[in-house]
């Protein structure tokens, strides 16, 4: 019974993880269903996600009706024949009387009143314990690097020197991004790495950052494997503007700074006039104070690039990776941005 259990509160916590997923998605992608006449189809495979919830937790709700009129039928049954045992044999022995029985029916009633209440929130237990496995999955998770050992290497500063020596890596085992990759750039060189669409531009990134760890040869800043590097120290060098860009709820400045106490609003501003921003984020409601919303949903694409420009060249960062950064900027502002490059780098 209990594996039956199991299985039908699997597929309820699978039908609602589909449905959770369907709605948030939809929301975000609302304006491409929308632009390509989706809302038929749309609103079918919704349709289809939904009575599959409901077929999920009608069964969960069959396998919960049976169980507990079984626990309480057992339960009856035995207090039905203890009683009669008991009685039996009191009043053949002539020992017991009807308040003595009435009495023993009460302490027995306690008893088994506990068992009930179990009985009733096994179902309860069973889907708390469905619920909890993805998340012992994430806390279980063992692929984390290493935190930084306490010898690490902390360079006063580090030049931008970058190094892939034969560099294999892959997300999975089986299929590599990257296979025996190797280049050289020296510090203060511009490199652009061109590749088709899933090439591993993006990987070579989140290599560089040690966001993953690679399975063959080395990489190396300043002749300096990037393993030996205290993490922070590393990351704080490095400066990256993607293309699609992140912006947590709350100010501009906020999102700029990232509540670093050690860039003070006037660095701030000098950057943004630099960029061309200062006058736009002025004209806001509250200037640097404006709540963006969450992730950036009352700025455009552009801007919200061009905020990611201002973010990453306050942090003064030896190395500075554009992944396809300048996709949504003009071209007044793209040559803002590469005079404030110069600059500031």
């Amino acid at each position: 019974f209990k594996e039956s259990v199991n299985k039908s509160f699997h597929r309820v916590r699978n039908a609602v993880s589909a449905l959770n997923a369907f709605v948030q998605e939809h929301i975000t992608g609302m304006y491409i269903v929308q632009a390509f006449a989706a809302e038929r189809r749309e609103q079918q495979k919704f349709d289809a996600i939904n009575k599959e919830h409901r077929n999920a937790n009608i069964h969960a709700i069959f396998a919960y009706s049976v169980f507990f009129p079984l626990v309480e039928i057992v339960l009856a049954l035995s207090m039905g024949l203890v009683v009669y045992w008991v009685a039996k044999d009191s009043l053949s022995s002539q020992a017991g009387d009807v308040g003595k029985i009435i009495s023993f029916i009460l302490y027995l009633n306690l008893i088994f009143r506990p068992l009930r209440v179990i009985a009733d929130k096994f179902n309860v237990l069973q889907m708390g314990m469905i619920a909890s496995e993805r998340v012992f999955k994430v806390l279980d998770n063992t692929d984390e690097l290493p935190p930084s050992p306490s010898n690490a290497y902390t360079p006063q500063q580090v030049q931008g020197k970058i190094e892939f020596d034969r560099v294999w890596f892959g997300y999975t085992e089986e299929h590599a991004v990257l296979k025996d990759i190797s280049f050289r750039i020296e510090p203060g060189q511009t490199v652009a790495i061109v590749g088709h669409t899933g090439s591993g531009k993006t990987t070579i990134i989140s290599l560089l950052n040690r966001l993953y760890q690679i399975q063959k040869g080395q990489i190396r800043i300043d002749d300096v494997a990037i393993e030996a590097y205290n993490t922070d120290l590393l990351r704080k060098n490095i400066g990256v503007v993607l293309q699609d860009v992140f912006l947590f709820p709350g100010s501009v400045l906020d999102n700029i700074t990232l509540l670093n106490p050690a860039i003070p609003r006037e660095r701030v501003e000098e950057a943004a006039k630099l960029i061309g921003m200062h006058e736009f984020i002025l004209q806001l409601p509250g200037g640097y104070d404006y709540n963006v919303m969450e992730r950036g949903a009352t700025l455009s694409l552009g801007q919200r690039q061009l905020l990611s420009f201002i973010r990453a060249l306050l942090y003064n960062p030896s190395i500075l990776i554009l992944d396809e950064a300048t996709s949504s900027i003009d071209t007044e502002s793209e040559y803002l941005i590469e005079k404030a490059i110069n600059r500031l780098v």
